[in-house]
């Protein structure tokens, strides 16, 4: 996976009251690309409504690169979200095969150029319920190096020297959401269905999530609670097999090392409020555990532990969360040193 060797400069943060931008630059290395250099930015309120826009943009001393763009414009007349995300790049992957966890023995390098764009409009319901629909794109070509062996089985399209890939899918997402607030919730809980069938494309996705959050006493921790289900149908390319490792799903874990057409996520973490001079933070501590299998099968897989700690830092009124965590693992190849995650937002 890759290790974050330079982290936040908060003095790019900007004053504490009323801010609308974060800006943080970084740096990274890994085997697969060398040494990387970027940044993420966030913007809020940027076209005067409750919303947001996340940009992060990453280059390589190997001349790879990689871009991304979210945003989220909420209830304009009261009732309405629209939302979007291009991502593109030419950057490289390790692929391991499927597991729980899968093989580092395994592991085999391929270098995708890819484009994916995205965009939906949903429309809130009375009781909490808003319903989402929306188009997504991915065109992208592959390129193998000379192991090919970890493909073989989940690449349906004919695995060799350079696969292309155009996939097409509309999707539907139908959420109840009772937290008391967006981004840092102290309260209520929320559900939400995902499903991308496919329309054009020869495989489906369906992914469930439900999220807890609870203040069991006013002097204790904030507890959240996650339970997360992802699965494919059909002939899936291997680069959309579901997985967990990542920096909201599985911390801890290496990156895609736990897939298979079905996983499963089970979270818990606790978050102590705080004050330090001046601005609020909450020191937080986390475990998540997950299966990987097929869907008949999932449930009977050892599952693989993920865990640690970090802290946030909370800006305008809560509504901006600079999230920083160190996670560990329970595989029997698990690393001494940590995996380190800068992000935006509470992982659940």
């Amino acid at each position: 996976m890759s290790k974050w060797v330079a982290l936040v400069l908060l003095g790019c943060i900007g004053a504490k009251a009323d801010v609308h931008w974060l800006f943080i630059p970084f740096a990274m290395t890994s085997p697969e690309y060398g040494v990387a250099f970027g940044a993420k930015a966030r913007g809020r309120n940027l076209l005067g409504g409750s919303g947001y826009g996340d940009m992060t943009a990453l280059y390589t001393t190997k001349g790879q690169w990689k871009a991304t763009a979210t945003g989220l414009r909420d209830s304009i007349d009261g009732a309405w979200r629209l939302g979007g995300r291009l991502e593109g790049g030419v950057f490289p992957e390790m692929y391991g095969g499927i597991g729980s966890p899968s093989s580092k023995e395994a592991l085999a390098l391929y270098s995708p150029t890819y484009g994916t764009v995205s965009a939906y409009a949903g429309r809130w319901l009375p009781g909490g319920v808003r319903i989402d629909v929306g188009l997504m794109f991915d065109r992208r070509s592959i390129a193998y190096d000379d192991t090919v062996g970890a493909f073989a089985g989940w690449n349906h399209r004919n695995p060799g020297p350079v696969t292309a890939s155009s996939d097409l899918h509309p999707t539907f997402e139908l959420e109840w959401n009772h937290l008391d607030h967006p981004e840092d919730p102290h309260e209520g809980m929320t559900v939400t269905a995902h499903v991308e069938p496919g329309v054009v494309s020869d495989w489906s996705l369906m992914r469930f999530q439900s999220t807890f959050v609870r203040t069991p006493l006013s002097w204790g921790p904030i507890v959240a609670l996650r339970l997360w289900h992802e699965q494919v149908f059909g002939e899936v390319p291997f680069w959309e097999v579901p997985e967990a490792g990542n920096s909201d799903v599985l911390r801890g874990v290496d990156n895609h090392r736990v897939r298979d057409r079905a996983v499963q996520v089970a979270g818990l973490e606790l978050r102590h409020p705080l004050e330090l001079l001046g601005y609020d933070l909450e020191l937080t501590t986390f475990c998540e555990a997950a299966h990987a299998g097929k869907a008949d099968e999932v449930w009977g897989t050892v599952p693989v532990y993920g865990f640690g700690g970090g802290m946030r830092l909370l800006l305008d009124e809560r509504h901006a969360v600079l999230r920083g965590d160190l996670g560990w693992n329970t595989a029997s190849d698990a690393s001494f040193f940590p995996s380190i995650y800068i992000d935006f937002g509470q992982a659940f």
